[in-house]
């Protein structure tokens, strides 16, 4: 369960950390051929650049975790005089999810004596995409294609935090981009490609950069992305896919949620006097007093394990204790000594919870006597409290 904070008198000004970027893909692996000593090897996929984390709240929590990266998927190798077999591309793994800020505790402001200032970090930038692997193209008595491997995608930003609130949401983590394949022709070549993987999701649902794909094409061959022991014009290329099929690349995880708004509570200073033990009460000698009391118990103070004390006759017109519903509702939970005091309520209320303490909820009654004041409605009606304890016990 969150926690709750009371902040009581002085200034606040806050501040929250700004959010993570996105991490880079890593490039793609190259391939390698070694014509003289049969050596041939595809390229290994890039791993996904990780998430940015979410920034901090000015006053709440922490910012939620960037997912990780996604991993590359493994290349190929094959040496030696023997025959050599074909093999399927790879797949580079998805990236994980960011995470969602926790949530936030109660916030509790005396605002008479605080000056509150706070402000929730800001988002990141999203990383770069990897860029792929270098390409092989065998010339020899079978013509080998073997990519290189594709880019790991980028790591998605952390997002924005609420000034008070929960923090900002992480961003996804890149996709890891494929291992290349290896596949044979025996006159021209196939094209194959090892695909880069996919950006993770920015904290503002947008798309972090994919890696880029690696291929055994004519324009591979023409940009120099792809090397080769032998000569092949552009018409040599097959564009049917062999015998193997190509990697793809990993899915970008997800962001987190957006950051939620939070509030404080506004608090009015009481008690004054008394420390809230048996010995040293807390003192009840007014209806300002009372009202006081009755709005901190309103915002969710219970009072729980302390002694109030009424030390003079007073006339209110508030309730302590709010009831919505069972799963809503904010008790007091102390001990009322009213100490042979009247306490004179005017309401003008229909509702069937009408009564100084609209809810109570606590524990067994002390071993020593309290007593209630005696009660006054208005108009018409006069209630002789009992000589009774006045611990709460659970009733609503």
């Amino acid at each position: 369960m969150p926690a709750d904070y009371v902040v009581g008198s002085g200034t606040l000004n806050a501040t929250g950390g700004n959010a993570a970027n996105g991490g880079n893909g890593a490039n793609g692996g190259d391939s390698f051929l070694d014509y003289d000593n049969n050596k041939l090897y595809s390229g290994t996929g890039g791993t996904g650049g990780n998430g940015g984390g979410g920034a901090g709240a000015g006053i709440g929590t922490r910012g939620g975790n960037g997912g990780t990266g996604g991993t590359g998927g493994e290349r190929h190798t094959r040496e030696g005089s023997g025959s050599w077999d074909p093999a399927n591309g790879n797949n580079g793994s998805a990236g994980t999810a960011g995470t969602t800020a926790g949530a936030m505790g109660n916030l509790y402001v005396v605002t008479s004596f605080v000056h509150l200032s706070a402000t929730g970090g800001q988002a990141g930038s999203n990383g770069s995409g990897g860029d792929s692997g270098w390409s092989a193209l065998w010339d020899g008595a079978n013509n080998w294609s073997a990519p290189g491997g594709g880019g790991g995608g980028a790591g998605g930003f952390g997002g924005t935090a609420s000034n008070i609130g929960t923090g900002g949401p992480g961003g996804g983590g890149g996709g890891g981009g494929a291992g290349g394949c290896l596949d044979w022709k025996g006159s021209g070549y196939y094209y194959h490609n090892a695909v880069g993987g996919s950006g993770g999701t920015n904290a503002n649902g947008s798309s972090a950069p994919d890696g880029q794909t690696a291929e055994v094409s004519p324009t591979a061959l023409a940009n120099g992305k792809c090397g080769t022991n032998g000569s092949f014009g552009s018409d040599a290329v097959s564009y049917e896919s062999g015998a193997v099929s190509n990697g793809s690349g990993g899915a970008g995880g997800s962001s987190g949620h957006a950051s939620s708004n939070g509030s404080a509570v506004n608090l009015v200073l009481w008690p004054t006097q008394g420390a809230g033990t048996e010995e040293s009460p807390y003192l009840i000698s007014s209806a300002d007093d009372w009202n006081t009391f009755v709005t901190n118990v309103n915002n969710g103070i219970s009072f729980s394990g302390k002694v109030i004390k009424q030390t003079n006759d007073i006339s209110v017109t508030t309730m302590a204790g709010g009831y919505q519903d069972d799963d809503n509702y904010q008790p007091f939970s102390g001990t009322f000594d009213g100490d042979g005091h009247t306490l004179t309520i005017n309401l003008n209320n229909q509702s069937r919870f009408a009564a100084p303490f609209k809810c109570v909820s606590g524990r067994s009654p002390p071993t020593s006597a309290r007593t209630l004041p005696s009660l006054v409605s208005s108009p018409a009606r006069k209630a002789a409290a009992s000589p009774s304890k006045a611990a709460c016990s659970t009733a609503r």
